[in-house]
């Protein structure tokens, strides 16, 4: 028995020492990042102008641009996303309207896959090719192509190139951007100022894609309420940024809700081929319903005013029933579902 204690005392007094080792090693630890910056390449030169990569706000990676001694514009883009992130060189070789004739980009992807992308703009002949697509294209007139791995400066190369052609311009594989002026913004920084403008790209995504530019038409800034690019040194003004964004954004939505909404006879809004449900076990499908629940004559000639069909159900399968008929079929409850 008293070795039996001995040896519960000792497990006791390790197992109390083990943890309190940790402890004090995990305290001495470094606090933990979201996210390791990555360094720049020591290779980019001085003449760069830098901007930082954010995400949620902290410091992610970074965005290099210069134009080296050949008038080749250069861009060096990474960040790091918990481990993922791109990591690419772009190289631009631009007309003398500042539209490219050449690009290639060479890094890898968000995903980590090597990424390897060309562009060439000879006599009118448009090429392109990427591990994922190859194509080629006669212009007969002023298009950009877009790359897949495509740095956020390209973005305002994308959008001066649109305003000096009357606000569009043709998207290279296909399709086409139209490019909005919105509003300015004064920004201020201690001893330095700056105005910029925000602008909205149509015709990349679903929505507009937002960019500031500053007075000279050059990429500024790309912010989100989860991703920012901006230059190094005006990382506090993104807030003015974003709210200026949300502030465009939500007046898009409105004039859209203007311009989209109709009213039906009578101020009723009706709708046809859904499943409702309402406050009383009822159910319908297929049918005209007003906007209060019930089917009505004012909605048109061809709908007659008719009583939704009742759902009845106890501990066993449901039925639609017909209140004109009184025949009930069963229901497959999925079928309830609204």
């Amino acid at each position: 028995m008293r070795t039996y204690k001995l040896v519960v005392w000792n497990l006791t007094r390790a197992t109390i020492v083990s943890f309190l080792l940790v402890v004090t090693c995990r305290a001495q630890m470094p606090p933990e990042t979201p996210s390791a910056v990555p360094s720049l390449p020591a290779d980019i030169p001085g003449i760069a102008k830098h901007y930082s990569v954010r995400i949620m706000g902290m410091l992610a990676g970074q965005q290099a641009v210069w134009t080296a001694p050949d008038g080749s514009v250069h861009i060096f883009y990474q960040y790091n996303d918990r481990g993922r992130g791109p990591k690419t060189t772009s190289i631009l070789k631009l007309d003398a309207k500042g539209v490219p004739v050449a690009e290639s980009v060479s890094g890898n992807n968000y995903l980590k896959s090597h990424v390897h992308e060309n562009y060439t703009l000879t006599s009118g002949d448009a090429r392109w090719s990427s591990n994922y697509e190859k194509g080629e294209k006669k212009l007969a007139a002023t298009a950009i192509y877009v790359p897949i791995d495509q740095a956020p400066w390209e973005l305002g190369l994308l959008a001066k190139s649109a305003l000096g052609n009357g606000g569009k311009v043709g998207l290279l594989p296909e399709g086409e951007a139209r490019v909005d002026r919105l509003d300015g913004l004064n920004l201020e920084f201690p001893g330095r100022q700056q105005h910029v403008t925000l602008y909205a790209i149509s015709g990349l995504d679903f929505s507009p894609t937002y960019v500031w530019l500053d007075d000279a038409g050059s990429f500024f800034a790309f912010a989100n309420s989860w991703f920012e690019v901006i230059p190094k040194g005006w990382e506090s003004t993104t807030k003015q940024l974003q709210a200026a964004q949300d502030k465009a954004a939500r007046a898009r939505a409105s004039e859209l809700a203007r311009n989209l909404a109709h009213a039906e006879p009578n101020g009723l809004c009706s709708h046809t081929s859904i499943f409702l449900m309402l406050s009383q076990p009822r159910f319908s499908r297929t049918k005209a319903w007003s906007s209060s629940g019930t089917a009505s004559a004012a909605l048109g000639p061809r709908i007659k005013s008719l009583r939704p069909p009742v759902l009845k159900s106890s501990m066993g399968p449901a039925k639609r029933c017909c209140p004109d008929c009184g025949t009930c079929t069963p229901t497959s409850p999925i079928m309830m579902g609204f």
